[in-house]
């Protein structure tokens, strides 16, 4: 147990990069660290405030008996949204494997390690959820002294269940995707599944809830919720019983420790049976077993060589792809839910008049569709997933411009097939013309364009070759972060002065808008091009 809790302390130094900011000389990366900590302070405060007007208004409508239970599910659901696939690269992937299996430590506390970094780096948001929810809970309530002796120790007990299951469900995936040729492209392919159910699976609910929000009844609103929630937190039994047990219910106290402490130690002891093999499925590359001709070398210009390099890489990494497929994937999810929402209740809902013309609502929706693409970009990330090798890219023979230019053309790759299914679907469902088409062309282009420019610059100016693993590049980089943040910046700025001056201007302001990006992404390609990586 000592070991375990020795290399726990090793692998949360790693992942939250406190040996790198006591230790290292590198003053870009400790900026970088002491960046990404001041970040997560600014929005600690937005998320505490969406979670308590969220119990708020459980609580106004009569349904506060409610709130512990659909905030364990909540709090499940992230966990397992945000970890699925990274658990599946921390648990099997990392490339500390082969130095710790060498060290006299057992492999079930090597995976125990691992699966406490999970649930320790995952605790915070688990806290943030319930701790304020529980709060207004006990405010309209008045629970008996139960609620106050068992809150914190079920809340930190929580986690466990949530987090054995994204990592089994990863590991599933990645089994299953081994099973293929292309594999990393299967496991992507399972997990955009997967969270096409997780995202579209709740628009069910939240479609109708708006049209009674509209029409301000809140006793049909408390009457179409009630039983909602009670389906949707009795799907999750763990999610009961914690409501049970904090109103002193004994048996349902004992089956919530049991579920997560057997759970736990049930999937440790599976995944010590079988983690070598799953391993082997998550960093074994296929043979052909063809023996390799002098018809199989082809010769290419320094850019194609370069262009079909960076798309490999980006296939051969299923996190990797699915974190920037995404963007993608929920514009997609967008234009076809033109054919099954009525789409002038929707933009009733955002103040937009019923009467608005064609050309109203082209310019608003290709703002949607470009805030979907424009905060997740390939270039945020892929020259820091060089890592240690980047010297290989420092000695070749080219131009700073022709390697960020093959990596902007990944990135469009992905992002332009998005953009023209977005746009036939918008045209068809909303019964558009042919200006309509080329405006849901355009806008989300330039959108692409911009952010793919400043995911370079974030990432050329703070890039980290340090990494152990994806995750750390992918999802927790800074450049990440930044990238998201300006992509965001970029269409709420828009956005607001559509709120201020009316949607009759929507057409001259998405006009400023990409003539502005336009002359911002020529400025960015200029400046990037000058910087040696």
């Amino acid at each position: 147990m000592n070991k375990t809790f020795i290399l726990l302390r090793l692998h949360l130094s790693d992942l939250w990069g406190i040996n790198r900011l006591r230790h290292s000389e590198d003053k870009r990366g400790r900026r970088r660290i002491i960046g990404i900590a001041v970040l997560a302070l600014v929005l600690t405060p937005v998320f505490l405030l969406y979670i308590v007007g969220a119990a708020m208004v459980l609580a106004t409508l009569g349904l506060a008996s409610y709130i512990p239970a659909l905030m364990v599910l909540v709090s499940a659901l992230l966990i397992i949204f945000t970890t699925f696939m990274k658990s599946s690269t921390l648990l099997f992937g990392g490339n500390d494997h082969d130095i710790l299996a060498s060290l006299p430590v057992s492999g079930r506390s090597i995976l125990a390690s691992r699966i406490l970094t999970l649930y320790i780096h995952q605790l915070p948001f688990s806290l943030l959820i319930m701790l304020p929810s529980l709060i207004v809970y006990a405010i309209f309530t008045h629970p008996s002294a139960a609620f106050y002796i068992l809150s914190l120790p079920l809340t930190l007990l929580m986690p466990l269940i949530p987090i054995v299951v994204s990592a089994a469900v990863g590991a599933l995936i990645t089994w299953l995707g081994s099973c293929f040729r292309h594999k990393s492209l299967m496991t992507t392919v399972l997990s955009v599944l997967l969270v096409v159910v997780l995202i579209v699976g709740p628009s069910l609910l939240s479609g109708r809830t708006a049209e009674l929000l509209e029409g301000g009844d809140l006793t049909a609103l408390t009457a179409v919720l009630e039983p909602s929630l009670r389906a949707l937190t009795g799907a999750y039994p763990p999610a009961v019983w914690f409501a049970d047990a904090l109103c002193g219910n004994v048996p349902s106290l004992l089956c919530f420790l049991l579920a997560n402490v057997v759970f736990f130690f049930l999937f440790l002891v599976v995944m010590d049976r079988y983690g070598d093999a799953l391993r082997s499925a998550v960093t074994g590359k296929s043979r052909s077993g063809r023996q390799i001709r002098s018809s199989d070398f082809k010769t290419s210009s320094a850019f194609t060589a370069l262009y079909q390099k960076e798309l490999k890489r980006l296939f051969s990494s299923s996190i990797y792809l699915m974190n920037t497929t995404v963007g993608g994937l929920l514009a997609v999810i967008f234009s076809v839910m033109v054919f099954f929402v009525p789409i002038d209740k929707v933009f009733a809902s955002f103040g937009i008049p019923a009467d608005a013309s064609a050309v109203q609502i082209t310019a608003i929706a290709a703002l949607v569709v470009s805030l979907a693409l424009s905060i997740m970009s390939t270039t945020s990330a892929a020259i820091s997933l060089e890592g240690r090798n980047v010297w290989l890219l420092q000695s070749l023979p080219v131009t700073t411009q022709t390697i960020l230019r093959a990596k902007s053309a990944v990135d469009l790759t992905i992002k332009l097939p998005c953009i023209v299914l977005s746009a036939l679907l918008f045209t068809i469902g909303l019964k558009l013309n042919i200006w309509s088409f080329c405006t849901f062309l355009a806008v989300p282009l330039v959108y692409s364009l911009f952010a793919s420019q400043v995911g370079l610059l974030m990432d050329i100016r703070k890039p980290n070759y340090t990494w152990t693993n994806e995750a750390q590049v992918v999802k927790q980089g800074l450049s990440v972060l930044f990238s998201m943040l300006v992509g965001m910046i970029s269409v709420a700025l828009p956005a607001l002065a559509l709120f201020l001056l009316g949607v009759e201007s929507a057409v001259w302001i998405l006009s400023a808008a990409c003539l502005l990006l336009l002359c911002a992404t020529v400025l960015i390609h200029r400046k990037i091009s000058r910087i040696r990586i």
